[in-house]
C-alpha cells in the first residue's frame, strides 16, 4: 500500500504533465500546419508554371495517423503522428510530427508508401531536417549538421528551402521531359 502511496501522483503533478504533452501537441500541429499552408502556395504556383502534368507536385495535406506496433510488438513513445507529403515523379517530401517534433524526409517515391504511417528506421532513411518546437518558434537541424531558428516571420522562408530540395533533388530525372 504505502508504494502505491507514493507513486500516486497529484491532479497538479498530473494535471501539469498532462497539459504540458497537450501544449506540445498543439504547437506541433500547429507548426506543420503551417509549413503545409506555405507549401501549398509553392506548388499551386510551381504547378501553375508548367505545361508538363507529369512533372507536377502532388500535395496531400497533413492528417493524424496511428502508427502501428514495431517488429517486435512495442509503439512508438508517441503512436499518434501528423503527416503530410508533397510527390513528384520520382521524390516524396514526407513531413512528419510527433509530441513536440516535425521530422522531414526526403525519399524516392517509390519506397514512400512503405514508410508512411509506420516507424521509419532513421539508419536506413536519415532526416533531411528535425525540428524541435515551441508555441512560437522552431529549432530546425538540417541533415549537414546545421542549426537554426525559424519563427513565425521565417517559416515561408524555410518551407521554400523544403519545397526547393524536393524539386532540385528530382530536377535531374526531369531534364528530357521539359525539352
Amino acid at each position: 500500500m504505502q508504494e502505491l502511496a507514493e507513486a500516486y501522483e497529484t491532479a497538479e503533478t498530473y494535471g501539469n504533465s498532462y497539459f504540458s504533452q497537450i501544449a506540445s501537441q498543439d504547437s506541433m500541429i500547429f507548426w506543420v500546419n503551417r509549413i503545409f499552408s506555405e507549401l501549398q502556395l509553392l506548388v499551386d504556383r510551381f504547378n501553375r508554371g508548367l505545361n508538363h502534368k507529369s512533372v507536377q507536385v502532388n500535395i496531400l495535406p497533413p492528417d493524424f495517423h496511428k502508427l502501428p506496433p514495431n517488429e517486435n510488438g512495442t509503439y512508438h513513445r508517441d503512436a499518434v503522428s501528423f503527416e503530410g507529403h508533397l510527390s513528384l515523379l520520382h521524390d516524396t517530401l514526407l513531413i512528419r510530427g510527433l509530441g513536440e517534433k516535425i521530422i522531414v524526409w526526403i525519399v524516392p517515391a517509390e519506397i514512400w508508401p512503405g514508410l508512411s504511417l509506420n516507424e521509419i528506421n532513421e539508419q536506413d532513411y536519415p532526416p533531411y531536417a528535425q525540428m524541435k518546437v515551441t508555441a512560437y518558434s522552431a529549432t530546425v537541424t538540417i541533415k549537414k549538421g546545421q542549426s537554426f531558428e525559424v519563427d513565425l516571420e521565417s517559416v515561408s522562408t524555410f518551407s521554400k528551402l523544403l519545397f526547393t530540395q524536393l524539386v532540385q533533388r528530382g530536377s535531374f530525372a526531369y531534364t528530357d521531359l521539359c525539352d
